[in-house]
């Protein structure tokens, strides 16, 4: 359930620059989800990460591709509701590792985004489920 692609991204910035992993994103296919506003996705690419220190950015993304989840038995203790937010086609996240959760954890609602405008409305669905946890106590 790791993220070995974000590995490479973290390598590819700390070895070769920030001009060389924006391009490598830029040339990368866009995940489905993306797919109606690709010019749109692809234009921002350069402003999303050109602000980012590579010193930070580097070792974040190389600690978020080797990593994975606690132990099971560590995650299936924790009694708080949680909501696990997810989009099909996340590399870094996949679909895989929110399913996971969802049998781990045992008050776990988890929202699987099939499209962009979904992704969008996740805001709301925060709120919501903020309103019911503090509402249930």
């Amino acid at each position: 359930m790791s993220g070995g692609r974000s590995t490479d991204r973290g390598r590819v910035i700390a070895e070769q620059g920030m001009d060389a992993f924006i391009e490598q994103a830029m040339a990368e296919p866009l995940a489905e989800i993306f797919a109606p506003f690709a010019e749109q996705v692809t234009a921002g690419i350069r402003d999303r990460y050109e602000s980012y220190d590579p010193a930070v950015l580097a070792p974040l993304l190389t600690g978020v591709g080797g990593s994975d989840l606690p132990d099971p038995d560590a995650v299936a203790m924790l009694p708080m509701p949680v909501l696990v937010l997810a989009w099909d086609g996340d590399p870094v996240h996949p679909r895989a590792t929110a399913e996971r959760l969802a049998e781990l954890l045992p008050q776990a609602e988890v929202v699987i985004a099939p499209t962009l405008r979904d992704v969008l409305g996740w805001s709301g669905r925060v709120l919501e489920f903020l309103d019911r946890v503090v509402q249930a106590k």
